[in-house]
């Protein structure tokens, strides 16, 4: 996950310094005597607490604030202009009339925020270095857009929203020109009005977003997630979650003799409303499934051992305390999934033989497996940007071709 500039060239501020510039600008929106404007260009805000501050046309740009807690604060007409905000989260704050060209905003958390007007358009700080010869300071494109790239380099000055949630979040009339959108979530955002020309929303989630009068030509929305159902249901087939549950762990029980193996291959279950599908606490071993839909399901405290689950979306799926041993989730989109304590060491079998888990293949970018038992799980090729690992037990787990870039380990 990279960044526009390393921390180490820029001044840090500590949080009592920022603290008191609050206070300062404060006094000088009211304009009480001694206030002045907080001006934060070019500095090192990283792991710092803003929340519910009034820094409504503070100055940020070209500023680190990566991991920063911004939530609830009110930062109308702020300049974010080229600045890094990369897992910050500014859940329900207020950024009406923003400026955020050029910024980084790849698995920032806007979930609930107030983005009315904000100006998202492409935007590059230049340097002049000692021979007077000027350059632009670009941020490297996501991987996902590389077929966006321009000649000569995977570099670009354009907005990287890439993996954002934007949940719920007002972005009527935002300008949102050429903005990297791919893996984001815009679940129930209302996109009024809003410019999204030839921006990338590949793989989005726009279930239940307002479109009404916004821009999109051309735009990519390679496989997006709309309302519309995409997969089979259990009601075309004339039977309840209940009845395919029971009927596989009859299944089970009698050793495959009664019952019916659970096969949800295709299936669209995605979760919605108070009778969405619940898995939690069901014994779901050996089950199978394949490119099935399974976005933001809950799996807590299921029993998963030995099951196929490979090619599917389990996007923001919760696994917490979830027996996973042996479970196969090879090639799944696991992004932003909850498997805190699961439990995904080698399952044993008669014989001494034992079944590691394997996340071959994932996309595990922003996912929390903390505590989680992670012995002899196969991470070949995983792309664990952001994961949080810490207190998982990774014993003897295979990384071959994994990305960890950005990824929480230890205690």
């Amino acid at each position: 996950m990279p960044l526009l500039y390393d921390q180490k060239n820029l001044a840090p501020i500590g949080q009592q310094e920022l603290d008191e510039m609050v206070k300062k600008h404060g006094a000088f929106l009211e304009a009480r005597v001694g206030g002045s404007r907080a001006v934060l260009a070019y500095r090192n805000l990283s792991n710092l607490i803003l929340r519910g501050v009034n820094l409504s046309s503070a100055d940020f740009s070209g500023s680190l604030l990566f991991d920063c807690d911004f939530r609830g604060a009110n930062l109308d007409a702020a300049s974010f202009f080229a600045a890094v905000l990369q897992k910050s989260d500014f859940s329900n704050a207020s950024l009406v009339r923003g400026d955020l060209r050029g910024a980084n905003l790849r698995g920032t958390n806007f979930s609930g925020a107030d983005m009315t007007m904000a100006d998202l358009r492409e935007g590059a700080i230049a340097r002049k270095d000692r021979g007077g010869n000027i350059s632009l300071m670009l941020q490297p494109l996501a991987a996902e857009t590389e077929n966006k790239k321009p000649a000569g380099g995977y570099f670009t000055e354009h907005v990287d929203a890439g993996d954002a949630v934007f949940a719920d979040a007002k972005l009527s009339r935002a300008i949102l020109r050429d903005v990297n959108l791919s893996n984001a979530v815009l679940e129930k955002a209302d996109l009024s009005l809003a410019q999204l020309q030839g921006a990338c929303l590949k793989d989005a989630v726009l279930r239940g977003a307002d479109l009404t009068g916004a821009q999109t030509e051309g735009a990519d929305l390679t496989g997006v997630l709309r309302d519309e159902f995409q997969g089979l249901r259990l009601e075309d087939e004339g039977r309840s979650l209940d009845d395919a549950v029971r009927e596989h762990e009859e299944w089970l029980q009698s050793g495959g003799a009664k019952g019916k193996r659970l096969d949800l291959t295709r299936f669209d279950l995605r979760s919605e409303g108070p009778g969405a599908c619940d898995f939690s606490g069901r014994n779901l071993a050996m089950m199978k499934a394949r490119h099935g839909l399974f976005y933001r399901l809950r799996f807590t405290g299921a029993q998963l051992q030995a099951a196929e689950l490979r090619d599917n979306d389990f996007r923001m799926a919760r696994f917490l305390r979830a027996d996973l041993r042996g479970a196969d989730f090879s090639g799944s989109n696991l992004m932003r999934a909850s498997l805190q304590l699961a439990l995904l060491g080698p399952l044993k079998l008669p014989g001494g033989k034992a079944i590691n888990a394997s996340f071959s293949r994932c996309n595990l970018r922003f996912a929390d497996l903390t505590g989680a038992d992670l012995r002899g799980v196969n991470f070949s090729g995983a792309d664990l940007t952001a994961t949080d690992l810490r207190g998982a037990d990774m014993e003897g787990s295979g990384m071959d071709g994994a990305i960890t870039q950005g990824a929480l380990m230890g205690v």
